[in-house]
């Protein structure tokens, strides 16, 4: 298989992230973030499922519609929705990008990637850090995604841009910007990205551009 190296690297990172979250599933990596996460989602489902109503804080409120959904899903006695949700959220992560990275040509980037990503969350930082369930690996996990779609989307091998899939990245970014608001700065480093990847395409009108561009 051609790059056979490339696909251990995201497979044994992989195991490893998930390795991780299995060996602690019992227990919380992050007593406090993932405790007050947990509590938060508990008052939604006895309230409204209303964020800042049900209960007050100050990350984005899809992010606590998620963990409301992972503690529905997986019970409030345990610490197991919290595990999912690190589980689910850097294993995306990591997947999303690697194939952003091998769908432009650069697969070395992509086994790199991986095996930095893997090494800065379980190695590097704390695991109450680096492999706990918080805003922002949510927020890395959408944005993630929307880096996937953009490459997509903007393949030279595609006549012109797909206007759908530079729409789904839009709802993936602000997705994540209602997760954890530093996703925000997202829209200005992937935005003149876009924008310059779409004026610069040959064969295409004006009306064309600005039709993609909206999207």
């Amino acid at each position: 298989m051609q790059h056979i190296h490339i696909w251990v690297s995201l497979l044994l990172c992989l195991g490893i992230l998930i390795t991780t979250q299995l060996v602690f599933m019992s227990m919380p990596l992050n007593r406090w973030d993932e405790g007050y996460a947990t509590a938060f989602a508990q008052r939604m489902l006895d309230g409204s499922m209303l964020p800042y109503v049900d209960a007050v804080s100050h990350r984005g409120p899809v992010f606590y519609w998620l963990t409301s959904a992972l503690v529905w899903l997986f019970g409030f006695g345990s610490w197991m929705s919290v595990r999912i949700g690190a589980l689910m959220t850097l294993v995306l992560t990591a997947t999303f990008t690697f194939a952003a990275l091998k769908r432009v040509g650069q697969p070395f980037a992509a086994a790199i990637f991986v095996l930095v990503f893997t090494f800065m969350h379980v190695v590097e930082m704390d695991l109450q850090d680096g492999s706990a369930f918080g805003s922002e690996s949510v927020a890395a996990m959408f944005a993630s995604a929307a880096f996937w779609l953009i490459v997509r989307a903007l393949d030279r091998n595609r006549k012109t841009p797909s206007q759908s899939m530079l729409a789904g990245a839009g709802v993936l970014l602000m997705l994540g910007a209602l997760s954890k608001q530093v996703g925000l700065v997202l829209f200005f480093s992937m935005g003149p990205w876009i924008v310059a990847a779409i004026f610069s395409r040959p064969g295409m009108d004006l009306r064309r551009r600005l039709a993609t561009l909206a999207a």
